[in-house]
């Protein structure tokens, strides 16, 4: 095996953080190759084993888990299924969303140094997908001894990280020497970085910013599974309305955001789950103002003096909150203030510091939001929190007896097609609700020197920029794969 070499200098993005530590920060610690979980997606988005060989059910109730031979921790001491089962309590004592997907009650049993048997208190359906939940990242010692190709040396948390290649690791040392990795806020400020030769990989880059690329730059840019959406409040007026809720959704114009505000990067979203991230979608919505205009004169809504819909003395306005931390926000909300005020609806646009501090209590008519659909490649982790009652993105009060039926079946059915048609008509039933109003799809758009990189993989899994295989420029580092002892999920 030949020692990794080279060093790749990345400018990160503000909507990511630089932390090493896997309680604070498990999503960032698995984006920069520090940590890893027992499964994960694929480019394509197909579950497939990481540190586990195997994940397979022994009944309902029973999964057993067989972890790679040969793993280790950054210090040196094996993966063991005891390291595993210590590994898994610290996380349900530090980490709230965890319990969604597979309860603290869980009974972990270590049968031999590299088998771990779970045994769950109810049926989990999609057990071997919740596995790969960021936040089931592997650790030791309160988050900070992790199992990846790369280990922090230097680390400045929120401002620069930089990396090493952990040779011992069980797919043998990582293609590259060292990562160094820095906070870079300004979008311009991380392309000119680029183009001066400050960075080999330019993260998180603005759409409106790459036509000052020249030839000599590799643009990668895919739609993520990131979906911007309008949460509204089914418990306040005016969208405790069925008929309010339709309309606003018929008249928003997404391709519009998509090529306005994104200048044409991502992708218009029809649905609550992009249509290339691998489960069954249903087309939830779509543009139609003239339909928009008629289901509101049918219902009693008419035009007020400012020409702006009233009924019953009451004007069809709410205020709609957006927040800073994502910079095209703002101007998303505005043009779909624009959309609406073609139809007689006003919306005020009102930025906030903290989005979901002002939505917390209910508190709010409609709001932008921002949420990773399939953070586990399975639908379920998405309705539960956006339909649920109490899930922990459902602010908006929405509330049906038949989805909480659904999801609970949801929850525990272990047949992949059942679980697809359960996926399915929640889908349904939250769109005949109009439950929300979904925008766009996010780009992941980074630039790099063209031959810059070797063995770069761009795909919608935001989740996995520095892998094993990366390199920077020059001839392709020897490594080993991924998969090659036939590892399986059953």
């Amino acid at each position: 095996m030949i020692p990794a070499a080279g060093t790749l200098r990345v400018a990160m993005g503000d909507d990511l953080t630089v932390s090493d530590d896997a309680h604070a920060k498990a999503y960032e610690v698995i984006v920069w190759g520090l940590g890893e979980t027992l499964t994960r997606l694929s480019p394509a988005g197909r579950l497939e084993p990481w540190l586990a060989r195997r994940v397979e059910m022994v009944d309902p109730l029973t999964w057993r888990v067989g972890l790679r031979h040969g793993a280790r921790f950054w210090d040196g001491t094996p993966v063991s299924s005891t390291a595993l089962a210590e590994s898994f309590a610290s996380g349900w004592e530090v980490q709230p969303d965890v319990a969604s997907l597979i309860s603290p009650s869980t009974e972990v049993r270590p049968l031999d140094a590299t088998t771990l048997e779970f045994r769950t208190p109810e049926v989990i359906g999609n057990f071997p997908n919740a596995l790969s939940y960021p936040q089931f990242v592997v650790n030791r010692e309160g988050g900070k001894v992790m199992t990846g190709p790369y280990r922090p040396v230097v680390s400045e948390p929120g401002r620069s990280l930089v990396l090493e290649a952990f040779d011992q690791h069980w797919a043998g040392p990582p293609a590259l020497g060292r990562v160094e990795i820095e906070a870079v806020e300004d979008p311009f400020e991380r392309l000119d970085a680029l183009r001066e030769g400050r960075c080999d990989l330019a993260y998180g880059l603005l759409p409106e910013t790459l036509d000052r690329l020249g030839p000599e730059f590799e643009v990668s840019s895919v739609p993520s599974k990131k979906l911007h959406f309008i949460q509204l409040n089914h418990a306040r007026p005016p969208f405790d309305d069925l008929v309010v809720r339709q309309a606003v959704s018929l008249a928003v114009d997404r391709s519009r955001l998509v090529q306005q505000v994104m200048h044409g990067q991502g992708a218009v979203a029809q649905s609550l789950f992009p249509p290339y991230g691998g489960v069954a979608t249903v087309a939830a919505q779509r543009i139609d103002v003239e339909a928009a205009r008629c289901l509101l004169h049918r219902t009693g809504w008419r035009p007020g003096s400012d020409g702006v819909l009233a009924r019953g003395g009451r004007r069809l306005a709410f205020t709609l909150y957006s927040f800073p931390q994502r910079r095209e926000m703002s101007a998303l909300a505005h043009l779909v203030a624009e959309d609406l005020g073609r139809v007689g609806i006003s919306a005020a646009v009102h930025e906030v510091p903290n989005i979901v501090a002002q939505t917390r209590d209910g508190v709010f008519e409609a709001a932008m939001r921002s949420i990773n659909t399939l953070v586990t490649g399975d639908p379920y982790f998405l309705l539960q929190a956006m339909f649920a009652p109490g899930g922990r993105t459902n602010t908006g009060r929405y509330r049906n007896p038949d989805v909480d039926a659904q999801l609970a079946e949801l929850r525990t059915e272990l047949d992949a097609r059942r679980r697809q048609e359960l996926s399915t008509g929640i889908q349904e039933i939250t769109a005949a609700d109009a439950a929300n109003v979904y925008l766009l799809f996010t780009p992941i758009i980074l630039a790099y020197r063209r031959g810059g990189l070797r063995n770069f993989e761009p795909d919608f899994n935001n989740e996995y920029i520095v892998k094993h295989r990366l390199s920077v420029g020059g001839p392709a580092s020897a490594r080993s794969t991924l998969t090659a002892d036939k590892e399986q999920v059953s």
